[in-house]
């Protein structure tokens, strides 16, 4: 399948969710499983997208 069209929005969403509420990795976990396995790459990526979705979250916010 091809994804290139699914993981902007995707992201989009997650990103959005994450920022205001949190959780968006309960979101983009399935789609980066899907991408790259399940696994421990799936979430150590999963992890890197979500501290710096909120480490510019901080600096927009402050």
């Amino acid at each position: 399948m091809d994804y290139s069209l699914l993981l902007p929005f995707v992201g989009f969403v997650t990103g959005f969710i994450d920022s205001i509420a949190g959780g968006g990795g309960l979101i983009s976990l399935p789609i980066i499983s899907e991408i790259l396995g399940a696994g421990a790459l799936a979430i150590g990526t999963n992890k890197i997208l979500g501290f710096s979705g909120a480490f510019v979250s901080f600096f927009v916010y402050w």
